[in-house]
Formats: C-alpha cells, sequence, structure tokens
C-alpha cells in the first residue's frame, strides 16, 4: 500500500474527549497516555502545519528522505555507554539509568491513539520523532521528570512547535501545581520555559544522532539552549512534585 492510498488522518478536535483525558491525568498525573489522548483530541492540523515546515526545510526534507528511525540510536545502550564522559549521549543514557526508565517507554504510552496504517506518512515520521525527542530534552533543557519539571518541558515544547493540547495540559498543570506552591513562581518558570524554547533553535530538525556524540556544554550552546534558572531555584516546588528530584538538579 502507498502512502498516496493510506485512509487520510481527522483533524477533527475532540473538546470532549480532552476534558475526559484532562481529568484523568490530573487524577493520575503519572498516566502519560492521557497526554497523548489529549494532544491528540485537540491537535486539529498543527502536526500538519508542523510537518510541512520540516519537510520544507533542508534538514527536515533530508530526514524524510533517509527515514532513519531516531529510536534506533536511542535503544542502543551499548553504544551510548561508549560515548565519552561529558557526552550528550552519556548524559542521555545516565538520565535513563537513573530514572529506571527507557526510550520504548514512551511508544508504549502513546501507542493506544495511533492508527498503524498511517505509520509510513511524512506526519508520522515527524510525530515519532518529536515523541523520541521527549527525554532529549529533559537532558538538553535541565528540567527534571518532576511535575514541575514536566510541565515547564511542555511549555519549552509549546514554544517550539505549537498543539493546542499542550497548551491545555500547561494550564491545568500550573493550575494543579500552584494549589500547593506560589501561582507567581510557577507562572515565572512556566513563561520562562516558554521563552527558552523561542529563543532555542529549532529542535525537531537537528541531528541528534551526531549530537548526542559531542559534549553536552556544546549542544546546548550549539542550540542555543539557556539555563532553567527560575525553575532550578523553585526547590520547595521540585520536592513537592517528586521529592527525590532536588538531589538531581545537580547532574542536570
Amino acid at each position: 500500500m502507498t502512502t498516496d492510498t493510506l485512509p487520510q488522518p481527522s483533524y477533527k478536535i475532540e473538546p470532549l474527549k480532552a476534558i475526559k483525558a484532562l481529568r484523568a491525568l490530573v487524577r493520575e498525573p503519572e498516566d502519560t497516555s492521557q497526554v497523548y489522548t489529549i494532544i491528540e483530541a485537540l491537535a486539529g492540523k498543527s502536526h500538519l502545519r508542523t510537518t510541512e515546515q520540516f519537510s520544507r526545510s533542508e534538514k527536515g526534507a533530508a530526514m524524510l528522505a533517509e527515514r532513519n528511525e531516531l529510536l534506533d540510536t536511542l535503544v542502543d545502550r551499548e553504544a551510548l555507554s561508549k560515548l565519552p564522559d561529558g557526552s550528550f549521549g552519556r548524559a542521555y543514557l545516565d538520565f535513563l539509568i537513573r530514572e529506571n526508565i527507557s526510550a520504548e517507554g514512551l511508544i508504549d504510552a502513546g501507542e493506544h491513539v495511533r492508527n498503524p496504517e498511517n505509520q509510513a506518512t511524512d506526519e508520522a515520521f515527524v510525530g515519532r520523532r518529536l515523541r523520541e525527542m521527549h527525554d532529549l530534552w529533559h537532558v538538553l533543557t535541565g528540567y527534571g521528570r518532576d511535575g514541575f519539571g514536566e510541565l515547564c518541558v511542555l511549555s519549552f515544547s509549546t514554544a517550539q512547535n505549537w498543539n493546542p493540547g499542550f497548551a491545555a495540559i500547561i494550564a491545568v498543570g500550573t493550575l494543579k501545581i500552584a494549589r500547593d506552591a506560589s501561582l507567581i513562581k510557577v507562572m515565572s518558570a512556566v513563561r520562562e520555559a516558554y521563552r527558552h524554547g523561542k529563543q532555542a533553535k529549532w529542535l525537531l530538525e537537528q541531528d541528534f544522532e551526531h549530537l548526542l556524540t559531542l559534549p553536552l556544554h556544546e549542544v546546548r550552546a550549539k542550540l542555543n539552549i539557556n539555563v532553567p534558572l527560575v525553575y532550578k531555584s523553585a526547590y520547595d516546588i521540585i520536592e513537592a512534585t517528586r521529592p527525590e528530584a532536588r538531589g538531581e538538579l545537580a547532574a542536570a
């Protein structure tokens, strides 16, 4: 079956489905499958526009032609372990080990909302690459996997690739975290993350397979990624959303 004969994706916005998933996510913040449901329900044509922008860029067009899957690099822990100390790849591997997670885990979380028949399309390729970059972005930006850090990564991501689903999650997440913390501080960190996302180079079109081999500080400088000062100073909020996370800041 060619991509021309594949079923066309639906760009219908489903607010009720999103609201249901948002409520579920509030009840169980670790249920990342709800995040994908919200994104899919509210995306509309936002991901299509991202894909079109990607295909128009020189780097993006080359990746679409080659069709190399980023996941193949991210799951090869043996190769990552052989990279030099201080490299982006080693920092990523250390992050996975410390957090007891895997690159494959992101696939499992979002699999229930994907149409297997559409996986050969450009949109699907770009979507997979975005999904698999998530933990790389944690390492690059310095945001932890505490709830506060996840909120800031989403804000950074929204600045890079607009998606109404991300915006909805950020709004709900900000209010939820602010119940037990300073709303001003939470909003300041979220705004800082958004600003940093706007200032950084477009990460979607970057050659992460190559960047993983370089020193982490060089990659951050190359991509214009700034230190999240507001987030890192908010020890109380980080501890409240994941108590063990405070000690990880020094490694970020």
